[in-house]
């Protein structure tokens, strides 16, 4: 992925830390890299939302033991789709987003 020739990057501050999307759309694949996020607080997940025209649908969860000072997590079918946001949830995650977003990112 990283070889493509349509590879591009965006980025956001979360909390005290921030989250860069590296994107292929040729590879319908992105990769998150999150540098010095917080842990969710005790009790809670950080949830990824892929957002489109069609909805929105769970990238799964981060709990605190997940979140290090660098986190990576691998994002597939993103050419459907228009932002990554991140929700504080319930351990497990949840069906739907049941919190404003703490971040999102622009992908399209």
């Amino acid at each position: 992925m990283f070889s493509a020739e349509d590879l591009r990057s965006t980025s956001a501050q979360v909390a005290t830390g921030s989250a860069t999307v590296y994107l292929a759309p040729s590879a319908d694949t992105a990769v998150l890299v999150m540098n010095s996020v917080p842990p969710p607080a005790p009790g809670t997940v950080y949830q990824m939302w892929l957002v489109g025209p069609a909805g929105t649908r769970s990238a799964g969860t981060m709990s605190a033991d997940d979140v290090e000072p660098v986190t990576t997590a691998v994002l597939s079918g993103i050419n459907a789709v228009d932002a990554l946001a991140f929700t504080v949830e319930p351990p497990g995650g949840s069906e739907h987003p049941t919190s404003p977003p703490v971040a999102q990112l622009t992908l399209g």
